[in-house]
């Protein structure tokens, strides 16, 4: 006991070294960032005042134009600097919270060597030692990974091993070590005990202190163009990825910006919930964007559905049409658009206008379209199409060079205009002729610069009446042609009403591409999305042309297949892997579930096929309850109000919104309804469709209603699981009279049973 309490005091003291390092370089960095920011501000008003600009005299121009350089470059220099200091005293308000959470004991080339682990990396000025080494350097991957005895690790130079001869893990709060042990393990359960069994928070938190080894696989991979990680529910899934984006951006700090990144996340409420996880290890956030957003920037002037909008109206309609929903989602279908050529020879075109007049008209397009060899691609020959309308353009600009009109109006030009004019054409000291026919030929330019936008930005390409003429070339074998030529008819009503279905607005994107070449994003190196189980294969195809220099993480669990009326197949990620044909592809599954306690997942894991895999942690906690009553808003109050007592979130959860919101309206307790605009999550008894819960925890939830009637399909399966897998500590199920069936076959041993 003496010993592990001069242990303690020894890292104590070790700790409140570098807290007072930690204290002083916030100190120095704040001073030097208020210095900045104060010189940034004067040269941002010298600049204003010395560059504006003169355009009468040529010297004046010249003046000009190297005080404005200088000082462009005066404000960079400003600006970059303020932007290191801000980083490094992000990165020190970080570590002040907690320094570091682990230690690692090496022997490497004969010589000892102590490193402690910390969310960034922390060197003593004095010395130039590191005090702390961020969790993401080369050699911190051994605390993670290594187990006691010899270990290898990976550096920029190649591999190294060297002897692990301690790995020691702490809690410390407020400067102080709570705890403390010595492990042979990844992380020890007491550390996992003490992090799983807290409330849950508003926003999801960094898990570096905790990265399992298969978790730290997937975020140090960088190997892989395509990795697809199939997770249990509450397996860290989502937690994972986010820690991969701090390494990528560390990995590749140099090549790298999150700007460079973009994670398709389920919905907003979402988004906001993993927001802090970034900003807490020091880096920017990625963009964030849903897979309705993405598609209505994309389809500008058009509602695109959402994946709930779509839900309830299948849960309201019984989605008599599911069989064109499933073929519009097939590799068949994906197929026959790629082959679009071969049910089409040429696509729909606009009109284009310019001041009110047709300049080219869609037949007019049509046929420059099918001047070029049947043989050439549709983007090839879609590129020359709009070169060849360019080339008219041309001409005509060249046409009108000296008409009277265009002479009257370049001589309303001011001088400062005429100056500015030829400074760019460099055309001073040009003759008088050749000048005029400068600033005659700009004027044309600037005049027909509307009609070149037009043509640049495919407003001649009518991307809805071709696919909608694809669409009535297509007989699917399994579909009457009767409801075939209905579903047509539905298409063009929503057009009217500027309004398109989910799996319409991306087959008409994906088609977009494949006819004009265009529309893809050369920027992102990184592209992420999460419940990769609601995408169809269209989606995803689409995506990954959409960004085709992007390597992609694709996270998700078929189990959790909310939106499909049946289950999807076990070997689903791989046929996506095959689908998206990446010659580098790994798929790792993370069978570990960490969120609920282990009675919770126990009795979870029935309701899915693939339960037998799952792994509990083990986390003691009450027995699952089922309850049945005659009367079930009021025993569902009264539970909601039991179960605040004890929590700090209490999550109602129903299957659609129209549920949602009828228990809205009666409930009388103080509550949140959450809706698909909401951006928090507030603590109390909160409401919510369990597509909104997708991703997200609370301390305990209340199942809405788990009667037959409202649960009784294979797909039904997946909600109950997901809805289960949301509660952390607590689980309640609420039935009027009677369960469900898919219910009634679970183990009894695993819940209580109760009537009210």
């Amino acid at each position: 006991m003496n010993f592990l309490n001069n242990t303690q005091q020894q890292e104590q003291a070790h700790l409140n070294h570098v807290e007072q390092n930690i204290a002083q370089q916030l100190q120095q960095t704040e001073q030097k960032l208020e210095q900045v920011q104060q010189e940034r501000h004067r040269v941002e008003i010298n600049y204003g005042a010395n560059t504006r600009a003169n355009y009468i005299e040529t010297d004046d121009i010249m003046e000009t134009y190297a005080t404005t350089q200088q000082q462009k470059q005066l404000l960079n220099s400003s600006t970059s600097d303020e932007e290191l200091l801000q980083r490094k005293q992000k990165n020190l308000l970080n570590l002040q919270t907690t320094p570091y959470f682990g230690r690692i004991d090496i022997v490497e080339d004969q010589e000892a060597d102590t490193l402690y682990i910390g969310t960034a990396s922390l060197d003593d000025p004095q010395t130039g030692n590191f005090l702390v080494y961020d969790w993401r350097a080369p050699i911190a991957a051994i605390y993670y990974n290594g187990t006691l005895g010899q270990v290898k690790y990976q550096t920029p130079a190649g591999p190294k091993q060297v002897a692990l001869q301690r790995k020691r893990q702490f809690s410390i709060k407020a400067g102080q070590i709570t705890n403390m042990f010595d492990t042979n393990e990844t992380i020890g359960d007491e550390i996992l005990q003490n992090a799983l069994g807290q409330a849950s928070s508003a926003q999801m938190k960094n898990i570096v202190a905790t990265i399992q080894r298969k978790q730290n696989q997937i975020i140090r991979d960088t190997k892989s163009q395509v990795l697809i990680v199939q997770g249990a529910a509450g397996s860290g899934k989502t937690s994972t990825i986010m820690q991969r984006i701090a390494y990528l951006l560390y990995h590749s700090r140099q090549n790298l910006d999150s700007d460079q990144i973009i994670l398709f996340s389920p919905n907003k409420l979402f988004s906001n919930y993993i927001a802090e996880v970034l900003p807490s290890l020091g880096e920017k956030n990625m963009r964030q964007v849903t897979l309705s957003e993405f598609l209505t920037k994309r389809l500008q002037g058009f509602h695109i559905e959402t994946l709930f909008e779509r839900f309830e109206h299948e849960q309201q309609n019984h989605c008599s049409h599911q069989k064109i929903r499933q073929f519009k989602t097939s590799k068949t279908f994906i197929e026959l658009l790629r082959n679009y050529q071969q049910l089409l020879t040429t696509p729909t075109f606009r009109n284009l206008y310019f001041e009110g007049e047709i300049i080219f008209s869609a037949e007019q397009i049509q046929q420059i379209y099918q001047s070029w060899p049947k043989n050439l691609l549709p983007a090839d020959k879609y590129l020359q199409t709009k070169n060849q309308l360019i080339q008219q353009v041309k001409q005509l600009i060249s046409s009108q060079q000296n008409a009277d009109w265009v002479v009257e109006a370049v001589n309303q030009f001011s001088d400062a205009q005429y100056q500015q004019i030829l400074q760019e054409k460099k055309l001073l000291d040009a003759e008088v002729n050749q000048q005029q026919q400068a600033l005659n030929h700009y004027y044309l330019q600037q005049h027909y610069l509307p009609l070149y936008d037009a043509i640049y930005n495919d407003y001649l390409f009518d991307e809805t009446q071709t696919y909608a003429q694809f669409l009535r070339k297509l007989k699917p074998a399994d579909i009457s042609q009767i409801v075939w030529q209905e579903m047509i008819q539905q298409f063009e009503e929503q057009l009217e009403r500027h309004s398109l279905q989910l799996d319409d607005a991306t087959a008409i994107l994906y088609l977009r591409y494949l006819v004009t070449g265009r529309g893809q994003n050369h920027q992102i190196q990184h592209l992420f999305i999460d419940e990769i189980q609601d995408y169809s294969d269209l989606q995803l195809a689409y995506i990954h042309e959409a960004f085709p220099q992007a390597q992609l993480t694709l996270v998700g669990d078929i189990e959790q297949n909310v939106y499909q009326a049946d289950g999807l197949p076990t070997e689903h990620f791989q046929e996506i892997a095959t689908l998206l044909g990446a010659a580098k592809t790994a798929v790792i599954t993370l069978n570990q579930s960490y969120r609920s306690t282990a009675a919770i997942t126990n009795f979870a894991k029935q309701l899915i096929a693939s339960g037998d895999q799952i792994q509990p942690f083990n986390r003691q906690g009450q027995k699952p309850q089922i309850i049945l009553t005659p009367h079930l808003q009021e025993t569902v109050e009264q539970q909601a109000k039991i179960n605040l007592a004890h929590q700090i979130t209490v999550a109602i959860i129903t299957k659609t919104q129209a549920q949602a919101q009828k228990l809205d309206d009666q409930f009388t307790l103080t509550h949140h309804l959450l809706t698909e605009k909401a951006l928090q999550i507030p603590q109390g008894i909160i409401i919510l469709p369990v597509y909104l819960a997708k991703g997200l925890e609370f301390d305990s939830v209340i199942a809405y209603d788990v009667s037959p009637d409202n649960y009784q399909t294979l797909g039904d399966q997946g909600i109950l699981y997901t809805i289960a897998t949301r509660a952390m500590h607590q689980l309640t199920l609420i039935a009027p009279l009677q369960p469900s069936t898919l219910l009634q076959k679970l183990d009894p041993t695993t819940f209580t049973l109760a009537q009210s």
